[in-house]
Formats: C-alpha cells, structure tokens, sequence
C-alpha cells in the first residue's frame, strides 16, 4: 500500500495486486489505509483484490485468481504493464534470494552485501528497502528510512548519485467532499 502510494505520487499510473478479497487493516499502516481507500474509490489507483502474481514478462505480468484462503486457482488472466514491484510485506521471502545464490547469515537470514553499493556477494544483483535486513525480529529498516538505497545503486551502476532522489514534488489533487467525508 505504501509503495502503490508512494508511486503514485511519483506520478505513476498504479495497480495494485491483492491475494485477499481486501486488506487487512491490522497488516497496514493504520495512516495509510483511509488514502488507498480513497485513491481507489476515486480511480487513481486501480485494485485487483483476490488475484497474485504468477509470471512476469518484459510486457506484463499473468495473474491467477484466488481463493478464500489466498491460494491460486487454475483461472489466470494477462495484465501488460510497463513495470511491476514486488512488495511482500515486512516479512519477505528469503527464497528467491536463496535461488540466486545470495549468502543469508544468522537467524534473521541477512543477506550479504556492500552497505556502500547494496550489491549482493552475487554481482550484479543489488538489494533496496527492507530486505537487506533479512527477516526482521526488532526492525531496523523500514520504507521511510531506506530511500538512500536507490541512490547507493544508481552511483554503483552509473558512477554517479542521481541528481534528484526523493525530492520529486508530491502530486497534487482534489479530492471531493464525499471522499474526505468518508475517511
């Protein structure tokens, strides 16, 4: 939720994938709810409840319907799209990291990396937001305080720290009366 936010006042035309029916108000940010809400009931970010994730290409990504319990089910659509994130929560899967044969250590399973360019021991693969700090028991990273690892990677691949991070103006937008009235 945050980051389908976050993008969309970046300026990006947002989707945001869900497994449940809806989310769960105990697993998002209590400040943050009411604006998604919003922003969907006004259609700036559309809501694809009760679909995951189950291929992504250069053109899009297949979803599969779900079930009750969150589980896919054999009915499957294409979504095109220019780019998709993958935001799983505060507690993240490890296994895709293990896939790619990046190094986790200790009980929190941190993965091993240059905290100077967020690259992994694997080159090439770098490491932004909250999973450089594993599965998190006291957590350390968060969304808000992770905004320098994009620019960590950009000088790493580039050379150079980008010229604007994090100062891109908010977008700007009215909502009506109905929709203040509802949060």
């Amino acid at each position: 939720v945050e980051a389908a936010l976050r993008c969309w006042r970046a300026g990006a035309q947002v989707t945001l994938s869900y497994r449940r029916a809806r989310l769960d108000d105990k697993r998002v940010k209590h400040w943050l709810l009411p604006d998604f809400v919003a922003q969907v009931e006004a259609g700036t970010i559309r809501f694809l409840p009760n679909t995951t994730p189950v291929a992504i290409d250069p053109g899009g990504v297949t979803l599969a319907c779900t079930d009750d319990d969150g589980q896919p089910t054999t009915e499957q659509f294409y979504y095109p799209t220019d780019f998709v994130l993958l935001a799983t929560g505060f507690r993240g899967d490890q296994r895709l990291l293990e896939q790619a044969g990046v190094v986790l250590r200790g009980p929190n399973r941190v993965p091993e990396y240059n905290p100077v360019t967020m690259e992994t021991n694997v080159p090439g693969l770098y490491l932004a937001g909250t999973v450089a700090a594993g599965i998190q028991q006291r957590y350390t990273l968060f969304i808000e305080n992770c905004h320098e690892h994009a620019g960590k990677i950009t000088q790493a691949i580039t050379g150079r720290w980008p010229a604007r991070l994090g100062d891109i103006p908010m977008r700007t937008y009215q909502l009506g009366f109905e929709q203040i009235a509802a949060n």
